[in-house]
């Protein structure tokens, strides 16, 4: 064995235990802030499940009140947990369709809830309409809440992976592309397709964001003809 024999050996050991240490280490503090991201998601879901529960509970209450002061107080209970479910809402890593719906949900109760509340400021009651309007929200807050505990039955045990669910929401899927299976938050975009539109005097109505822009007539034109006409005019 030569001399330099046992220094390269010493040598090689050494490189090895540090370059395991360090890839140890990189493993671990991954796994931390794995851990950490998790516990926020998992916060945040659970507060959203609660904003969802305390909506739905005042809807109930709203349908059955008896005067206008407190219906004022189970409205404004509505407008503030829609907000606040919104918040969390945008703290989990859904896809963009689970969330769009969703969010636009939210949006269009609180609005709603909000211009009820105004208007019962002003002295103005419910008409059959507003109840109509209110009990298929509180329907659609009722289904949405159920689907929530579904997830959150499968959090408890220990099947939710929002490690898995923040890489599934980040793919890009092609045009047309409905759900992953694999999402637990998948059936909520089917709860929400269920339920008439909301037609009320706000700015987040359905007719309002389904409205047709006007003035666009005549047939389709390519790019270099529509910059021919612009240069034109």
């Amino acid at each position: 064995m030569g001399r330099w024999t046992v220094p390269v050996i010493v040598l090689l050991v050494v490189a090895a235990l540090g370059a395991g240490f360090w890839g140890y280490t990189h493993y671990d503090a991954r796994r931390n802030l794995e851990i950490t991201v998790a516990n926020r998601y998992q916060s945040s879901f659970y507060s959203l499940v609660d904003n969802v529960e305390k909506m739905e509970v005042s809807l109930a209450k709203a349908l059955v009140a008896n005067g206008m002061s407190e219906n004022v107080r189970h409205l404004s209970t509505v407008w503030q947990e829609a907000m606040t479910a919104q918040a969390n809402l945008s703290q989990l890593p859904l896809g963009q369709e689970t969330l769009t719906r969703t969010s636009r949900f939210l949006t269009q109760l609180g609005d709603y809830a909000y211009m009820l509340t105004r208007n019962h400021t002003l002295g103005k009651t419910l008409t059959a309409k507003d109840r109509e309007q209110l009990q298929n929200l509180r329907q659609q807050a009722t289904l949405l809440s159920q689907n929530l505990h579904e997830v959150q039955a499968t959090a408890s045990q220990g099947q939710l992976r929002w490690a898995e669910i923040q890489r599934t929401a980040q793919k890009k899927l092609p045009s047309g592309t409905k759900s992953i299976g694999k999402d637990p938050f998948t059936k909520i975009n089917d709860g929400i397709e269920k339920f008439p539109t909301l037609i009320y005097d706000g700015p987040f109505s359905d007719h309002i964001e389904q409205r047709q822009p006007k003035g666009l007539t005549g047939s389709n034109i390519d790019e270099n003809e529509a910059r021919d006409r612009v240069l034109a005019f």
